[in-house]
């Protein structure tokens, strides 16, 4: 029963993760652009049980009102993978130059992000979520729904003898 929960409390979880990444992701379209200078560029690979997923790590300064920033966002919701050629394409284009333009929250200029808009990667957390939290609570109704299901128990009559 408390696995249930749990299972569904990460399928919820999940989702919002995604809600609010393609949230901010259509957010940052409008926020201002500002030249980086890209400070590292990797591509990273990891093996995970026989899997090797690769993702771009990156790290860029920019500044905003004469104060200097230092973020790694390359777009909301990215995130290593299995597919090695997606990964690849993003660094070789990154390794074309040290500067970048960027879009930084005017509120907040800490936060930025190179891409911006919805991308497949907010896609995939957004059904990878929604379809966890769907399994989820249907296994805790169907759960409830056997648990406590007595009509064949009282559709049983008994004689006396």
């Amino acid at each position: 029963m408390l696995i249930l929960f749990i299972f569904t409390f990460v399928g919820i979880a999940f989702f919002i993760w995604g809600v609010r990444n393609f949230y901010r992701a259509k957010e940052a379209i409008s926020w201002p652009k500002v030249p980086a200078h890209i400070l590292t560029c990797d591509l990273i690979e990891d093996s995970h049980d026989d899997k090797k997923v690769w993702e771009v790590e990156l790290c860029y300064q920019y500044v905003v009102n004469n104060s200097t920033f230092t973020e790694k966002r390359l777009a909301f919701g990215y995130g290593g993978s299995g597919f090695y050629e997606k990964h690849k394409a993003i660094y070789d284009k990154l390794q074309t130059s040290d500067s970048l333009l960027i879009k930084y929250d005017p509120n907040h200029p800490e936060y930025s992000t190179v891409v911006t808009g919805f991308t497949r990667s907010n896609l995939v957390i957004l059904v990878f979520g929604f379809v966890w939290m769907f399994c989820s609570i249907c296994g805790t109704v169907m759960y409830f729904l056997f648990k406590y299901d007595f009509s064949i128990l009282h559709g049983i009559k008994m004689i006396s003898h």
